[in-house]
């Protein structure tokens, strides 16, 4: 009786998520987040939400490919500073995540439709 009821719960919060997905879809002609149960939040590889991810990703990228190389060979008073080391740890977190997020996003198969099986992406990347 307990896990019908959350499991009632989870299908409706499953609804909701859905519709807003849905209406977020119909709005920006891209498909948000797929949610399932099943699926356990996948990212669709042409979502606005891995674009943004992708996007943020490609500065911290950036910033690294700059400061990097300035901090080796110069080690500069600004780059040795208590926030610096904060900045440069968020955004190692922030690629470790990045990581994370490759194994949750979908793969296009042979038949042109997304797959969720989460041992298909896994062997995909490695």
């Amino acid at each position: 009786m307990e896990q019908n009821k959350k499991r009632n719960q989870y299908q409706l919060i499953e609804d909701k998520l859905n519709k807003v997905n849905l209406l977020a879809a119909t709005k920006l002609n891209n498909p948000v987040i797929e949610v399932s149960l099943s699926k356990k939040l996948l990212l669709a590889p042409n979502s606005t939400i891995h674009f943004l991810w992708d996007m943020y990703i490609m500065v911290c990228a950036l910033y690294n490919g700059i400061t990097l190389p300035i901090d080796i060979c110069f080690s500069p008073a600004w780059m040795n500073t208590r926030f610096s080391d904060v900045f440069n740890s968020i955004i190692d977190v922030s690629f470790l995540v990045d990581i994370i997020i490759v194994f949750r996003t979908t793969i296009i198969g042979d038949d042109g439709e997304d797959v969720y099986d989460a041992k298909l992406i896994a062997k995909k990347y490695l």
